[in-house]
């Protein structure tokens, strides 16, 4: 087993690599510079060797987390956790 590790700074670089390459999995944001990662999630579940795509997101708006789930999302990580919980969970 190889290990390809890419990080894609935007939409366009995210597609050229889920395009160059045969993947196992994806990590991907639903926000991304240019256009969204549902336009990357789409391509990549249109290739004929379709990885897991892992969604990890903070979007709040409920419609954009079904529809990654209705493109082919194999699991989806809310992130939507705010700072002041995050450091009372740090002082806990």
């Amino acid at each position: 087993m190889r290990l390809f590790r890419r990080t894609a700074g935007d939409c366009h670089a995210a597609m050229d690599v889920v395009g160059s390459r045969d993947l196992d999995l994806v990590m991907l944001d639903l926000v991304m510079p240019r256009r969204d990662g549902l336009d990357v999630l789409t391509a990549v579940k249109a290739r004929q060797s379709s990885p897991l795509v892992i969604v990890l997101t903070a979007v709040h708006e409920i419609s954009a987390r079904v529809q990654a789930l209705e493109r082919g999302a194999g699991v989806q990580l809310d992130l939507r956790r705010s700072r002041a919980s995050r450091r009372a969970d740090q002082c806990a």
